[in-house]
């Protein structure tokens, strides 16, 4: 097996298009989910692209929301996915962790903090 190389790029959420454009920060997450064959791709400033691995295709995005904002704008800044990897654990620069349905977009949970250091690491949970 060998990896195929292909541009990563993103659907323009803000300006009602359907052109391809770059992500418009730099990618701080990649995430393969073996038991749907996809490679998930997120840019600093929350927006998350789902991609089949075999051809490059991109299947769905979405922008992260109700981020909190503590100081300064939320920057994405770990990710991971639970047990079943059907679902998206994201951590915050502002201390928060949101749980995704990855293949929706639909949000889950917000879990804030008191602390506003920044979540470096997610681990794989079991979520019910």
């Amino acid at each position: 097996n060998h990896l195929k190389y292909w541009g990563v790029r993103a659907l323009d959420l803000r300006d009602g298009s359907n052109k391809l454009v770059p992500h418009v920060s730099e990618i701080v997450i990649t995430l393969y989910n073996k038991t749907f064959d996809h490679v998930l791709t997120g840019d600093r400033n929350g927006l998350i692209s789902l991609w089949k691995v075999n051809t490059g295709a991109q299947m769905f995005k979405f922008y992260c929301e109700n981020v909190q904002e503590t100081y300064g704008p939320p920057v994405l800044s770990a990710a991971s996915f639970d047990t079943s990897q059907r679902r998206l654990i994201l951590g915050w620069n502002q201390g928060s962790v949101q749980v995704y349905n990855f293949s929706n977009g639909t949000i889950l949970r917000t879990l804030h903090t008191d602390s506003t250091a920044k979540v470096t690491a997610v681990g794989q949970f079991f979520f019910q």
